[in-house]
Parts: C-alpha cells; structure tokens; sequence
C-alpha cells in the first residue's frame, strides 16, 4: 500500500507531516494511513519515525510492564535495531515472515507457549500489543506514543528521547 500516508515510501505525506511539526513548532506529529491500522510519528523539528525506529519506539513505550519480553518483527529489520532491542531495552527479538497476520499470529503462538510476546509489529508501522488483544491497532500505538510525549514533556524530555542509543542502517 505505497500510497497509504503511514507508509514510509509516502514521501509526500510523510514530508507534508514532517514540515507541519517544523512550522508549527510541535513536539509531536502523528500520521495514519486510511483505515488507523498502521501509524508513523514525527518528532520535534520534523525528525521521522517510522520504520525501525516506529519499532523501537512501541517496544520502548513498554519495558516498564514487559521486562524481558519478546519482540516480534517482521524480518526486515536492522541490526541495528536489533542490538538495541536486546541491548539496550532487554528484549529477545524474534525476525520473523513478512506480513503483519504472520507477525501476530507467531507472537499469539510464543505467549501461549508461556513467552511474553508482548508486541508483533512490522517497519510498516502495523503494530500489535498482547496488552490491547494483539488487534492490529495504529490508533492504539498512537495514544500510547501520545501519553507518553506527555509525560515525558513534564521532565523536558521528548518522545526521541526513547530512542536514545538506536543507530542507524547505513
């Protein structure tokens, strides 16, 4: 779906977001694609995250009531991002097939087996938590990524600051 604006080949929706969030100053910019499946942010100055850092940041958003947790994505994903999902968060990444039912679908299996698969999620910015029923919900990761801004902003941090020690692909 290139032309869905959460998807990060969008570069006319994602460039659109990016300038509002500059021009007007925001901390934060959130971007759905047409049915609030799938879900982008930007941060202050117009910074993108999408892709792996949308990654990054849904499984950052839950390390506090996750410790240890399992992480799936779709294979895609960096080295990168994977060195920060083990080492720097504590997580086990599990890569796993393309297509954001495969992605669930094998994180409902590992928490029925006992593990806590708390988040399948691809770079596309499908993501789903066990804590919302694994539905496949942008909107949910977007209040979460919302609440915590808010929460963060009181400590003068902002929502990049959980993405801290996330390198990127070259």
């Amino acid at each position: 779906f290139p032309n869905h604006p959460a998807n990060p080949e969008n570069k006319e929706a994602l460039e659109a977001i990016c300038r509002a969030v500059r021009e007007s100053g925001a901390d934060l910019g959130i971007i759905f694609d047409t049915d609030g499946d799938r879900v982008s942010a930007v941060g202050p100055g117009g910074i993108p995250i999408a892709r792996n850092e949308i990654v990054a940041l849904a499984a950052a958003l839950a390390v506090e009531d996750h410790p240890g947790g399992t992480v799936v994505t779709d294979s895609v994903t960096s080295n990168q991002l994977h060195d920060f999902l083990e080492g720097k968060l504590g997580f086990r990444h599990l890569r796993y097939q393309r297509g954001y039912k495969n992605v669930i679908n094998k994180a409902k299996e590992l928490r029925a087996a006992g593990e806590d698969a708390f988040l399948a999620i691809e770079t596309s910015g499908h993501a789903a938590y066990s804590d919302n029923y694994y539905l496949d919900d942008g909107a949910y990761l977007a209040v979460q990524i919302v609440i915590k801004a808010a929460k963060l902003k009181v400590n003068k941090k902002d929502i990049t600051s959980l993405m801290k020690g996330l390198k990127k692909p070259a």
